[in-house]
């Protein structure tokens, strides 16, 4: 991420957020620990969870282990195991990406979204929250269950 430098600061309980105008929209992205890069605009995170919330219901969470915020791109990329909740679906992957400017998370890689009755394994997926909308693309599996 910024290798070779040195972070300007490194905070406990890290906690970024924000709220639309009307209020209605909110966005929190909470860490363990944050260290803080000015030069590049990066928050390199442990235990990052992202939740966005629209009249005070939860609509996304995501969570790793390992991620960094990139205050530039108004974006948080969460790497390694990412586990996450969107609408009435479980889903769990690695590198999602959370753009938390217009609320959209993207996956290029195998993710798995679980619900009780399916389960959908897809390599590319993007999910627009505002617009309650899942596009799923370059092979999608699924397994339905009948009882």
């Amino acid at each position: 991420l910024n290798s070779g430098t040195k972070p300007e600061a490194i905070l406990q309980n890290f906690k970024l957020q924000q709220a639309s105008k009307n209020k209605k929209e909110n966005w929190i992205l909470t860490a363990n620990i944050g260290k803080i890069f000015h030069a590049s605009n990066k928050i390199e995170c442990e235990k990052l969870k992202c939740v966005f919330t629209k009249n005070n219901k939860i609509m996304a969470v995501l969570k790793s282990q390992n991620g960094f915020v990139d205050q530039n791109k108004k974006e948080a990329n969460l790497y390694d195991k990412v586990f996450g909740n969107l609408y009435d679906l479980d889903f769990e992957g690695k590198n999602i990406k959370y753009d938390f400017d217009k609320h959209v998370i993207t996956s290029n890689e195998k993710t798995i979204y679980k619900h009780p009755k399916f389960k959908m394994f897809t390599n590319s997926s993007i999910a627009e929250i505002k617009k309650n909308r899942l596009s799923m693309k370059n092979g999608i599996e699924t397994e339905i269950y009948l009882n």
